[in-house]
């Protein structure tokens, strides 16, 4: 079990920005949001930071929290993500190409409200990933 960090980095219009996942572990290719483990002893806040910017090469303002999903994955570890509101001043340092990390590996990027991203929960690893979008509508 281990504890990892989502953003719901919102654009001034309200939608988030998803990508696919394409990983090797991943069950299928679905929707996530950026971010990642926590190192030990790192905190959340700025694990946040660093994960969002080794991803996207954006970086964000962190703000609250706003809940927390989980999965089991297939090795059977249980993952607990917290995920929290982010904002960016400056959207064009969006970067995918530096992204190599083999365990994770996000593409196409989506720009998506939460409602819009509800109504494709077939693309949403979890059910508890639909509970926690349903609050950010």
């Amino acid at each position: 079990m281990y504890a990892s960090v989502k953003a719901a980095i919102r654009r001034d219009d309200g939608k988030i920005l998803f990508f696919k996942d394409v990983s090797p572990n991943a069950p299928f290719n679905y929707l996530d949001l950026p971010g990642g483990r926590l190192n030990k002893g790192e905190d959340p806040y700025d694990a946040l930071s660093r994960e969002v910017f080794e991803e996207t090469k954006l970086r964000v303002k962190v703000g609250k929290p706003v809940g927390r999903y989980y999965f089991i994955r297939s090795d059977g570890d249980q993952i607990t993500l917290t995920v929290f509101e982010c904002t960016c001043d400056d959207f064009s340092t969006l970067d995918l190409s530096d992204n190599n990390d083999t365990t994770e590996n996000l593409s196409e990027p989506r720009w998506l409200f939460a409602q819009e991203a509800l109504a494709r929960r077939g693309e949403i690893i979890h059910e508890s990933f639909s509970r926690l979008l349903e609050k950010l509508v």
